[in-house]
């Protein structure tokens, strides 16, 4: 190709390059609101999910008021930080127990490990990551059997510009912990639900510039 050609083309592609770039930066960055306004670092977050179900080959446990709460920690990156700092789940069974499929019967649940730090990013994907491992312990008081099962990581998907914001965890896998575990207890599970976010009562919606 000659260089009288040669010189328009690559003046026309450098121009198509920095026309890209604006568009590029504009989505390299996520911003979390509430009620309108920014959020600030230090400011609350809560997920609460009513369709939260861990999936095993013995049967499902499925508690219907699953509720974490934190704090953020950054805001208007291209990765948000923050931190789980409590988890409850709970069940219409007695003593709040979570309702399960399996024949060991209803199940307590409780959370470890926490703080659990929290990231969103601008791609619509979220992670949460044990401070060594996300835990959870599932004891069954009619059979008297405890389950404890763990994941270093918990990864979730959300959508811009939806209030509230829906963070969705798909087919998340748990293994037990054998060493304390009953051995009546299924091996792994795959956990699965939806949790609005909210902040000081307000729905949180993720935005890009």
């Amino acid at each position: 190709m000659s260089r009288k050609i040669m010189t328009p083309l690559l003046a026309l592609l450098a121009v198509a390059a920095f026309a890209v770039l604006p568009a590029m930066a504009a989505a390299a960055t996520v911003t979390l609101h509430a009620g309108g306004v920014e959020l600030p670092a230090g400011s609350p977050l809560v997920g609460e999910s009513s369709n939260l179900v861990f999936k095993t080959g013995a049967g499902n446990l499925e508690c219907s008021s699953n509720v974490i709460s934190g704090e953020l920690t950054s805001n208007k990156k291209t990765t948000i930080a923050g931190s789980i700092e409590t988890g409850s789940f709970t069940g219409l069974e007695g003593g709040g127990a979570c309702h399960t499929t399996t024949p060991l019967g209803p199940a307590l649940i409780t959370a470890s490990g926490l703080p659990w730090p929290l990231t969103f990013k601008s791609n619509g994907t979220s992670t949460v990551k044990g401070t060594s491992a996300i835990v959870f312990t599932a004891f069954f008081p009619g059979a008297g059997v405890t389950c404890v099962y763990k994941a270093t990581k918990l990864a979730a998907t959300f959508a811009f510009n939806e209030a509230p914001m829906i963070d969705t965890v798909t087919g998340q896998v748990f293994k037990w912990v054998k060493a304390e575990s009953n051995p009546l207890c299924p091996t792994e599970g795959e956990l699965s639900g939806e949790f609005a976010v909210t902040s000081g009562g307000e729905a949180v919606e993720a935005t890009t510039p």
